[in-house]
């Protein structure tokens, strides 16, 4: 565990630059074996949550969601408890570099972060582990709120593993995709047949022929839960 600053500017409101910055900031920490990232401060200007100080400018709102919390957004809503998987890409990854990406699996979704700090857009060609049939895009390329994880559904016609996506200047990118793979698909989920005879413990594992208050109730199927009898 270490503790640092990534934005050392907290005189002003960061530009959207630096928030991209912050971004790789948080994909590198993935890329080092990181299995979590705590941000200190939740609420101030330069951070998630807005103050109001009007010193700042207009855009730093009283307990409005500032861009950062947006950037975060990216990794803790869709990375977050997934496995990242080993990955390759035809630029060298570096710290602060022009172009950075990682990619994760977490049940039946690929995740992949794509970050493109240049002033012009590229074209990132997707190579992928397994084919995909479906696919979510969360887009942010801007300060402006109307610029941030801006959501869409991607165009996947048949499944496939192997597509060009158009990256935008100035942009991070998360892509979910649903993994066409029936063997590992979630199957539909059935409820647990509860029916039949129950029994009755109380919080020690004491059976009870009365059961009465907060007690353990046991189906037949060797379920368990919490309950309470009156």
């Amino acid at each position: 565990m270490t503790e640092h600053s990534s934005q050392d500017n907290t005189g002003k409101l960061p530009t959207w630059h630096e928030q991209l910055l912050f971004a790789e900031e948080l994909n590198e920490c993935m890329h080092a074996g990181c299995t979590g990232y705590i941000y200190w401060y939740m609420r101030a200007h330069w951070s998630f949550v807005g103050t109001g100080e009007t010193q700042y400018g207009t855009a730093n709102k009283k307990n409005t969601l500032l861009p950062r919390g947006y950037v975060m957004s990216h990794f803790s809503k869709y990375v977050t408890g997934s496995t990242r998987l080993n990955s390759f890409q035809s630029i060298t990854l570096d710290t602060e570099a022009a172009f950075e990406s990682s990619a994760y699996v977490k049940g039946d979704s690929l995740i992949v972060v794509a970050i493109d700090t240049t002033s012009t857009g590229h074209e990132m060609r997707l190579l992928l582990p397994f084919n995909v049939k479906s696919g979510t895009q969360i887009q942010s390329t801007g300060n402006e709120t109307t610029k941030l994880c801006k959501k869409q559904t991607m165009t996947i016609d048949e499944p496939t593993d192997n597509f060009t996506i158009e990256l935008p200047a100035r942009s991070l990118t998360t892509y979910v995709f649903m993994i066409d793979n029936p063997e590992t698909a979630i199957q539909e989920v059935k409820a647990a047949d509860n029916s039949g005879p129950k029994t009755y413990y109380d919080l020690r594992g004491r059976r009870l022929e009365v059961p009465h208050g907060l007690c353990i109730e046991r189906s037949a199927n060797g379920t368990a839960r919490k309950v309470i009898k009156n």
